[in-house]
């Protein structure tokens, strides 16, 4: 009898703990589910172009994945862009830059970060760009790289705007000291001349 308590106290024990098994792998699920939503409303969502490339052994690197900031950057649907090499879509001189920091990025595991002019969608623009290497690897060895650039166009434009005032105020403030200066040489010339006047003298000189 004992042993029949201890075998049904046992079986009650392990019923339990597989309920709080299933309990918590639901709701890890959940967390899971809810995080994989976030992260994809914030990539597809996001101002900035999110690419995800795909990098083999041998350096070469597919879009696996981008986001609708960087199909309206690029000027390519979705389906054109989707597991082509980065030489296919940037072209062949222009993508060398990228592949460098790109294969950098999964040597070393840093990030990787530049800046860049690049003529898109028939636009010339000034990025930042940074990759950053997705942990783990493919079942191949295929590693992953996450691509984010942001357009810096306008506040490049900002900053020569800024500089160009800052120039124009450094130019005004001497000017404004020059005139200063001759104004204060000015006085005593003034002064004696109307000291002259006053003696009448018939001499012009």
């Amino acid at each position: 009898r004992r042993v029949r308590q201890a075998l049904h106290d046992n079986e009650q024990r392990l019923r339990e703990l597989n309920e709080l098994l299933a309990q918590q792998a639901e709701e890890r699920a959940r967390q899971l589910a809810s995080s994989r939503a976030q992260l994809q409303a914030f990539f597809d969502n996001s101002p900035d172009w999110l690419t995800l490339q795909r990098v083999t052994s041998d350096g070469t690197a597919t879009y696996v994945d981008l986001n609708a900031t960087a199909e309206a950057a690029y000027g390519l649907s979705r389906d054109k862009v989707i597991g082509r090499r980065l030489e296919d879509i940037l072209g062949e001189e222009a993508a060398q830059v990228p592949l460098h920091h790109l294969r950098q990025c999964v040597a070393t595991g840093a990030p990787q970060r530049y800046i860049a002019r690049r003529t898109m969608a028939g636009r010339t623009r000034t990025i930042d760009v940074m990759f950053v290497l997705v942990p783990g690897e493919a079942p191949d060895g295929d590693r992953f790289i996450i691509t984010t650039a942001r357009d810096i166009t306008e506040l490049e434009e900002l900053e020569v705007q800024l500089r160009q005032m800052q120039k124009m105020e450094a130019i005004g403030q001497l000017t404004g000291g020059i005139a200063h200066d001759f104004n204060n040489l000015l006085t005593p010339i003034y002064g004696a001349l109307e000291m002259l006047q006053g003696r009448h003298r018939p001499e012009e000189r």
